[in-house]
Order: C-alpha cells, then structure tokens, then sequence
C-alpha cells in the first residue's frame, strides 16, 4: 500500500458476516459468541444488542447471522500486545523510495491524526503545540509496544478512577467501565487526560433518560451512545473526540500526544490547565 512517499505493508481481516450476541463478555468468551449466548432473534443499536426471543423459543441451535456488505475499517492502534508491524501505519518499508528503519533526519515513526487528514512519520513542524503523555513500554516477544495513555475519569460526584484511553478513530459510539446502563438526564461524565505541559478536562453532559443513549447534546464530542465496556478500568472515548483534539503517536519514543483545537463548541466542555498530572 503506498500513500505518498510512504510504502506500507498492511493485513487485510476480512469480515462478512456478523453474529448477534448480546450478553458477550470479550473477557471471558475470547474471540467467539459461544454457542449458549447467541440469540435467534435481536434488537441491535449502537448502543448493543438486546434478546428479543419469546419464551420457550429454542435459541440455542440458530445464530441470528447478518451479511455486513459495507464494512471500512482498518485499525491502526497500540498496545493490544501485538509487534508493530501489525499497524499498516507503523510498518513502513520505503519513505522516499528509501529502506525504513523507523527514524531519519527527516522522518520518525509515527502519525498525526488531524481534521485535514492524517500524516505518517513525525517532525517538529507536524507535532507543534502537542502536549504529550509518556507511555510504559510493552515488551511483545522481543518487540516494542507501548501501553494505551492514562486517564482518570468519574461519573457524577462519585469517585475517580484510574485506567486507560482510547480515542478510536472509527465508532461514533463511546464505551467504558461501569457505565451506567440508564442515564438520568443532568448526569455527567468526566475524563482527566494528561500532557507533559497541559492537563485537559472533558465533560459529557447526559442529556435524555434513556438506556445507553446520548442525545441532543451540543457537546462536539457527544458520542451517539455510552456502552458498558467489560475491561477494567478503560474509555474508548469514539470518534468524535477528534473534533475538539488532534491526536498523535510516537511509535519510537513512546508518546502521545493531543493538541486542543479549540474549535466551535470545544470551549463550553475542555478545560485546559497548565498541569501534567490529572486530578
């Protein structure tokens, strides 16, 4: 795959179908919906699926199967303890026509993630006004891997808690743990996300009762739903987060880093202090 003068190599999972299973657990079920959990008949939402069968309907020899003609996504994450070759964006074999090592006087390892598309490789012109995070190193059967970045987060006035963030660049749905399954219209939710020179707060108004859902909310970063998510301790913030922040990763030093954009609406739920660590 080239895209500029980058040549890529990039691993294509194909996926055509898929199958309804609302109470999966990717903790305890690995990789596939056992046979006990898959429903004949569902109700699927962004918000996840729910079993719609009568009472008595024998479920457990059907999958309710679906063809999924127009999927388009392509990962491109870290820390999932996998060498970095399996990101297309990170395995990269020429820059310039030239073999890549990962570094040069004029290229790093790495991608910005931007509203006017994204960049592969880092400079110093690229990644200005980014306040970055330090990552702890994985060690993955000799390669280098690098941990999701920290945060903190809290519902209400409850208690702060301490896990990890993801900004998935493809979702437009939110999911982390211990979300509530209902919320009550004024709840909110709040993220603390650090930088070596900024500290930023990001605040999620809830904005109707209804079970997952987010809606009429003019925070730009609203997802469509908040999703229970079964892994301790962790945020997948959806894509939409990328409308208030610019995000990039350094695959080389283990950073990343988000640069506010402060764009219309942003100002009303981010605050920015000079602080790098969250509270």
């Amino acid at each position: 795959m080239s895209l500029g003068p980058y040549a890529m190599r990039t691993k294509i999972l194909v996926k055509d179908k898929e199958v309804c299973c609302p109470t999966f657990n990717d903790t305890t079920d690995g990789h596939r919906c056992p046979a006990s959990k898959t429903a004949r008949s569902c109700n699927c939402t962004p918000g996840g699926c729910t079993n719609k069968r009568e009472e008595g309907d024998d479920f457990l020899t059907e999958k309710e199967v679906v063809d999924v003609p127009h999927v388009a996504y392509m990962g491109i994450g870290f820390g999932r303890g996998d060498p970095q070759n399996a990101n297309p964006f990170l395995d990269t074999l020429t820059f310039n026509g030239q073999p890549s090592n990962g570094s040069s006087s004029s290229y790093c390892q790495g991608y910005v993630i931007t509203h006017d598309g994204l960049y592969l490789g880092l400079n110093g012109q690229i990644t200005n006004n980014f306040a970055w995070t330090t990552l702890s190193q994985q060690n993955v059967g000799g390669y280098r891997d690098w941990d999701t970045p920290p945060m903190i987060y809290k519902i209400n006035n409850g208690s702060k808690k301490n896990g990890t963030i993801l900004v998935d660049t493809g979702i437009p749905n939110s999911y982390f743990t211990n979300s509530p399954i209902a919320w009550a219209t004024g709840d909110t939710f709040e993220l603390s996300i650090p930088g070596n020179s900024q500290l930023y707060k990001l605040k999620y108004n809830m904005a109707k009762n209804v079970n997952y859902a987010v809606v009429g909310s003019p925070n730009p970063m609203q997802p469509n739903t908040f999703g229970v998510s079964s892994k301790a301790g962790y945020v997948n913030t959806g894509r939409k987060l990328l409308n208030c922040f610019d995000i990039a990763y350094d695959s080389i030093g283990g950073n990343f880093g988000y640069r506010y954009l402060d764009a219309v609406g942003c100002s009303q739920y981010v605050t920015v202090a000079p602080s790098a660590a969250p509270s």
